[in-house]
């Protein structure tokens, strides 16, 4: 997954923490059923008025919950002039996927054939489909 984040100031910003967010129904933080790996290219710091791509490996874990997922993210970093502190707790438009539910294997004996009759001792075939 990828998160934009754009720098509309004049200054650099270095960028001090990236976080992608996950929330389910009635804004339940889904986070915790998400394991998000950083891509090490992703930028440091974006100079002003630069736009950067920050990438991510999202694994979703087995339990997590189904249905539809808001995907959102939060940034801080500091002004390079002055040290300011800044953040930005969501985006301007948030994106959105749908969890399904793991396709899951069944058995299922559907007919069972064998001979009408047999003999005590006597070996006979018996077929399961």
């Amino acid at each position: 997954m990828t998160l934009t984040v754009s720098n509309p100031g004049g200054a650099s910003v270095t960028i001090t923490g990236i976080t992608p967010t996950f929330t389910g129904a009635n804004n339940a933080n889904l986070g915790s059923e998400y394991t998000v790996v950083a891509s090490g290219s992703n930028p440091t710091s974006l100079a002003g008025l630069e736009v950067g791509t920050f990438t991510f490996t999202v694994t979703a874990s087995k339990t997590a919950t189904t249905g539809g997922v808001t995907i959102d993210g939060s940034v801080s970093g500091t002004d390079a002039n002055d040290g300011t502190l800044l953040n930005d707790t969501g985006a301007d438009t948030a994106g959105s996927s749908t969890a399904q539910a793991p396709a899951a294997a069944t058995l299922a004996i559907v007919s069972v054939s064998g001979p009408p009759e047999f003999n005590p001792g006597q070996s006979f075939t018996v077929t399961l489909t």
